[in-house]
């Protein structure tokens, strides 16, 4: 039989959480600061950055910072976690392709 795309997606998404004992409203957790750099230990710089756009001024912060992980706050609120090292790869791929395509 042939579903029809709406209906398959809309099957998997009714059957698929059952089919594993996890539950996200369980399993989710908030963050706080003592967990992440618990998790992150010294890879952690703790004197953050404005989040915001991802701006080469940004990108030059972050990619200049002693530590991997560097946090983007606002008004003191954890916003996200920027992985230097994972910037710094895509920034060059995204180059490259502009150069090579």
């Amino acid at each position: 039989m042939v579903l029809r795309r709406s209906s398959e997606i809309n099957f998997i998404l009714m059957n698929w959480p059952g089919k594993f004992n996890w539950n996200e409203a369980q399993a989710k957790q908030i963050v706080t600061s003592d967990l992440l750099r618990q998790w992150l230990g010294t890879d952690l710089d703790t004197e953050a950055l404005p989040h915001g756009p991802l701006t080469p001024l940004l990108q030059y912060q972050v990619n200049s910072r002693p530590r991997r992980y560097t946090a983007l706050t606002t008004g003191g609120r954890l916003i996200a976690v920027v992985d230097k090292s994972e910037l710094a790869t895509r920034t060059t791929e995204e180059v490259l392709h502009r150069q090579l395509a």
